[in-house]
């Protein structure tokens, strides 16, 4: 299965953005394609299955979509090699897709990446009520407003309202199935063969379970370059775009 792309940009070197939980490319990547002008890049935004125009899974499973985004992978310019960026969730796909294309890739680029599944987001998951739970919060204009405003309280967000937009124009079930494969990774150690430059970035003020998490990536990798923005919560591309752009568009030479 091919998933959607788009690109923007036609620069040298090549990029491939995959994007956060309940979202598509664009709503991850807008601001940065904004600055793509800045710098001489190419950027590929990808939907994953079931998000923006890619369609669902006829089967679903992990491995499947996995699967899929490699196989996008191996149709774009077939040996060449490009840097992978995920954000936030889209970390795990991109490392995933770097497990299985080491050849391919040049650099990975996370920003904001869990290391590991928080309890707020596991909860969810816990049988009958989880699940109940997962609509009043995210399929609820309510339970959307008040998250909302419980996230810029610990400024976690600022103008951009990430639960509002969470999962528009979806059906509310795929982002749920993912959640239950993020929370099914065994450890970020199935990630430590990666041997690719990696650079996190991510903003001071955001979840303490993305700054816990940097130092577990680090056990992965100890030549990790880490990034914390001043000032930044969780929506760093949204707050601080020329920031974000610059260093997610740098090459692993510049991190």
């Amino acid at each position: 299965m091919i998933l959607h792309t788009k690109t923007y940009g036609s620069g040298d070197r090549l990029y491939l953005g995959v994007h956060g939980w309940g979202a598509e490319h664009h709503k991850s990547f807008s601001e940065l394609i904004e600055h793509i002008g800045d710098h001489d890049v190419t950027l590929i935004g990808v939907d994953l299955p079931g998000c923006g125009a890619s369609p669902e899974l006829d089967e679903w499973s992990w491995g499947a979509v996995t699967d899929a985004l490699v196989d996008t992978i191996d149709a774009l310019e077939p040996g060449r090699k490009l840097s992978l960026i995920g954000s936030c969730s889209g970390s795990f796909h991109v490392l995933e897709a770097a497990l299985e294309r080491p050849e391919r890739v040049e650099q990975l680029i996370l920003l904001e990446p869990f290391a590991f599944m928080p309890w707020y987001f596991s909860i969810f998951l816990t049988p009958v009520a989880g699940l109940a739970l997962y609509h009043s919060v995210f399929n609820n204009p309510i339970g959307k407003a008040i998250t909302s405003l419980n996230m810029r309280r610990n400024k976690l967000n600022e103008d951009y309202d990430m639960v509002g937009a969470f999962a528009n124009g979806m059906d509310i079930m795929v982002p749920y199935r993912y959640l239950g494969y993020y929370d099914a990774i065994e450890s970020h150690r199935i990630y430590a063969p990666i041997d690719a430059p990696v650079r996190i970035i991510h903003g001071e003020n955001t979840f303490g379970a993305v700054r816990d998490s940097v130092e577990r990536w680090r056990d992965n990798w100890p030549t990790l370059d880490a990034h914390a923005l001043e000032g930044v919560g969780h929506m760093i591309s949204q707050e601080a775009p020329a920031r974000v752009a610059a260093l997610t568009f740098a090459p692993p030479e510049a991190a």
